[in-house]
Formats: C-alpha cells, structure tokens, sequence
C-alpha cells in the first residue's frame, strides 16, 4: 500500500500533554513506530495567534500521522472532532518539576501562544498560574476522553511510561531498543 494511502488510513495520533512533559520523546517515540511526525507549524509567537490556531492546526493535521508541541493542548477538542478516529496522549509530569523546567527552559522570554496556553508569556513570577493552567489542562482532558477510553492514553514517561504503555494503546509492536529520552 502506498504511503499517501496509508496516511489517510493510519489513525491521526496527537501528543496533547504541555511542552516539558515528554512530548518530544513521545514525538521520537512515534517516529520510531513508524509514524510521520510534526510538530509546532507556522509561526506561533505572532500576536494574533488566538485568531489563527485553530486554522493552522486543522491545515496542518492533513500533513502527518502524529503531533506534538504547540497547538494541539489547545485543539484537542477540534482534532476529536475533525479525526474521530484518533489517538491522544496526554504527557504528564510533576507539576512541581514541570514548572521548574518551564522556567529553566523558558524563563525571561514571552511568546504569545504562552500567554494564550497560561494566561502569562513568561512562567517565571508566574509559577502558581501556570501550574493552575497545567492542572485544568489535565482534568479538562480527561474528562472529555472519560466516555472514550479506547482512543486516549495518559503517560508519565519521567516516571517510566516507555514503549510497552505506548505500543499497547496503538496496537504496534514493542520495539527493542530503550525509550527515548529527548530532554526534561
């Protein structure tokens, strides 16, 4: 089968787990499966990323089989919706950590899909905001997956989720080699 068609067939897997969680192991993950992965497409820094996302996601989730980073948190819904037969996998982490690595990782910049995604651009002085934004984020998506438990995964990979948990919720066979470990 060609690979055109295999796209259209291959259900659409989306990373929907904050940056910081493991969503770029996930995405190596995934390639490592088999799948085409992308990520963050078009430029999300721009100030009317709230009036675009949504466009650039749905244009973009024709163009793969897997996503991670940013927008999917926020399109998860819309992707349900557009892809019924897709897969998500929420990424999640100690919040406490998470937050730490957010404000090594990003500290002193702003971008604008941050201050869309936690109501700030920058996670530090904001760390209590963002880690409210992290666990809404989380509670809102499980409970939308509650009534479809066949097509949602939760992973924790900085406490060990690997290949096993990945390969039993997509039906792939286990691959050999280590999880990847992309950065925390």
């Amino acid at each position: 089968m060609d690979k055109a068609l295999m796209s259209v067939l291959e259900p659409r897997v989306f990373a929907i787990g904050l940056e910081r969680t493991g969503t770029r192991s996930l995405a190596r993950a995934l390639e490592n499966l088999g799948y085409s992965v992308t990520g963050q497409n078009g430029p999300l820094n721009r100030p009317r990323i709230s009036k675009v996302y949504r466009d650039v996601a749905i244009r973009t989730s024709y163009k793969a089989e897997a996503f991670y980073g940013n927008p999917w948190p926020l399109v998860f819904q819309d992707m349900s919706r557009l892809w019924p037969n897709a897969k998500f996998i929420l990424t999640i982490r100690d919040p406490q950590e998470w937050v730490a690595s957010m404000a090594k990782s990003f500290g002193g910049t702003q971008t604008h899909i941050r201050r869309l995604q936690y109501g700030h651009g920058d996670p530090v002085g904001q760390e209590p905001q963002y880690i409210e934004r992290m666990i809404a984020h989380e509670t809102a998506v499980r409970e939308y997956f509650r009534e479809a438990p066949s097509s949602f995964l939760t992973m924790d990979i900085t406490a060990g989720d690997g290949y096993k948990t990945l390969s039993d919720f997509l039906k792939k066979p286990f691959p050999e080699d280590g999880f990847p470990h992309e950065s925390t």
